[in-house]
């Protein structure tokens, strides 16, 4: 049903139940239960675990299939419809709690039908997450359904920093006196431990530098013949 193990991968984030470090499926027992795995030392989980246990490890899954092998989908409504009304009996209070979709269309936007599918289907009462997608530091690059105004759109980074397209300083002070007023070209902007780096460096208080135009140059005056 998976073709290439994305979706089963997602699956095991979410609801794995874990494998051993012999390479045997995790089950409780006795006081060894998910409830008390929270009580390891790192060293001891790692130890215990070639696979650890999901976020939900005893949730249950429904598998919906909207993709091929290759190509896109456009059934991603169809199925958002069925996880809101299973039995498809017109009575919603059957739904599925949350609906995840590892998917999307790039510059999504609120009016596109997945995005109006998700936020129906939010209104109904379930927990609607959807990717933000992975077409990289663009303004607007939000796919649909994402987009839905009441989905929880997600997006994640494993870098340290990301690129921004640059910025004009126009106001008679500057955060530096290595950045007076004028425009600076593209670069990075820092996250965790290096931003609180960054914000002493550069937003360090300095006293007010008031940019003053320069003199016109004084020139003879003519006279008449």
């Amino acid at each position: 049903m998976d073709c290439y193990g994305h979706g089963s991968h997602v699956a095991g984030i979410a609801a794995g139940f874990g494998v051993n470090a012999d390479g045997s499926t995790y089950v409780e027992s006795g006081a060894d239960t998910y409830a008390t795995l929270k009580d390891l030392t790192s060293s001891a989980y790692i130890s215990k675990f070639r696979i650890g246990p999901g976020v939900a490890p005893k949730a249950k899954l429904y598998s919906l299939r909207v993709f091929g092998c290759q190509g896109s989908t456009d059934v991603t409504e169809e199925a958002i419809e069925w996880a809101m009304d299973p039995n498809n009996d017109g009575d919603l209070s059957d739904h599925l709690d949350v609906i995840n979709m590892s998917l999307g269309s790039d510059f999504g936007s609120e009016y596109d039908t997945s995005a109006v599918a998700a936020n129906n289907a939010a209104q109904a009462g379930v927990v609607v997450v959807a990717s933000a997608g992975n077409a990289g530091d663009v303004y607007y690059i939000t796919g649909s359904p994402a987009s839905a105004r009441y989905a929880i759109s997600v997006a994640s980074s494993v870098d340290s920093s990301a690129v921004f397209n640059g910025f004009n300083v126009t106001a008679n002070t500057a955060p530096s006196p290595l950045m007076p007023v004028g425009t600076y070209p593209a670069s990075e902007a820092v996250f965790g431990p290096r931003a609180m780096l960054f914000l002493e460096t550069w937003l360090m208080p300095v006293q007010p530098m008031v940019v003053t135009p320069p003199t016109p140059p004084i020139l003879p005056t003519p006279s008449l013949v």
